[in-house]
C-alpha cells in the first residue's frame, strides 16, 4: 500500500511542480527570476534535513506504520483546506498579465 502511495505521489509532483514554476514566473519580474528561484532552492533544500530530523523523533514516538497514515492524513487535509482558499482559487486573477519576457 505504502509503494502504491509513494509512486502516485512521485508521478504527481513533476504536474505539481509544473503547475507552481508557471505560476511564479508569472508573479515575479524577469530581472529577479534569478534571483526568486535561487532563494526558493536554497529553501527547499535545506528544509529536507528538518523533515528527516522530525520523521526520526515521531519514529521514535510510534511505529513506522502509524506516522505514515498519520502523515499521509494531516497531507490531505493540509489539501483539501486548499478547496476553500480563496487566494489560492483566485489565482489567475492574482497573477494578471504576465510580466515581460525581454
Amino acid at each position: 500500500m505504502i509503494l502504491v502511495a509513494t509512486s502516485l505521489h512521485g508521478f504527481a509532483i513533476p504536474m505539481m511542480n509544473a503547475h507552481l514554476q508557471a505560476i511564479w514566473q508569472g508573479l515575479v519580474p524577469a530581472e529577479l527570476q534569478g534571483r526568486v528561484f535561487a532563494a526558493r532552492r536554497v529553501i527547499a533544500q535545506c528544509s529536507a534535513p528538518f523533515g528527516n530530523l522530525v520523521g526520526g523523533a515521531l519514529g521514535g514516538v510510534g511505529s513506522a506504520s502509524s506516522i505514515v497514515v498519520a502523515v499521509g492524513g494531516l497531507l490531505v487535509l493540509a489539501a483539501a483546506m486548499q478547496l476553500f482558499n480563496r487566494t489560492l482559487l483566485d489565482m489567475e486573477e492574482a497573477i494578471g498579465e504576465p510580466t515581460s519576457r525581454a
